[in-house]
């Protein structure tokens, strides 16, 4: 069974295209809280109507009920934020190290015919395979902007058994106030 989705993240800037009326962006003023440990930055992203759960992704929790995204990439880039054209990441490039994250809502599993509406969760790392798209933030200490072109496909087992052939895309601008953390 061959399915095909595009989610839509709608924040501040524009948004793409969805397949699924389902899979809503986040569409109101977005928010993001950035963490930092020794080896890598995150930045998780939402709408401001979800700002008493950031807190749960800053403690690295995988919450549902709502669309996030986040963004991990290694300290080293963090000096690239700030310069006018921001960070920009081909996602086939495996030593970028960057790692693209999101809970969304979609069809909970198509192979077996369940249609109803889920909180499904995707992560990818750059250079995975049947990952391409790229990612570009760009930002300092209280605000990120920047874009999502996220493409993939292949086999997968995010909807439970059986294991079937996805293809998932996430394309949207974004400008969001960073309300806990701040990018260095």
């Amino acid at each position: 069974m061959k399915i095909t989705s595009q989610a839509c993240l709608a924040l501040v800037l524009f948004s793409g295209c969805t397949a699924h009326e389902e899979t809503r962006g986040i569409s109101s003023q977005a928010i993001a809280a950035v963490t930092h440990d020794e080896v890598k930055t995150t930045i998780y992203f939402t709408s401001q109507d979800n700002n008493q759960r950031l807190s749960e992704l800053s403690a690295g929790a995988r919450p549902d009920g709502f669309h996030w995204i986040s963004v991990s990439l290694p300290n080293s880039s963090i000096p690239a934020l700030s310069a006018s054209d921001g960070l920009t990441v081909d996602l086939r490039d495996r030593s970028s190290l960057l790692t693209f994250a999101q809970m969304y809502r979609e069809t909970c599993n198509p192979a077996t015919e369940n249609y109803d509406p889920c909180w499904i969760f995707e992560s990818y790392d750059a250079g995975s395979s049947g990952l391409g798209g790229s990612v570009r933030v760009q930002g300092a200490d209280n605000h990120v902007r920047g874009s999502f072109d996220v493409k993939w496909e292949g086999d997968t087992d995010r909807f439970g058994a059986p294991r079937q052939w996805y293809s998932h895309g996430t394309i949207s601008g974004y400008s969001a106030t960073v309300v806990a953390g701040t990018v260095r």
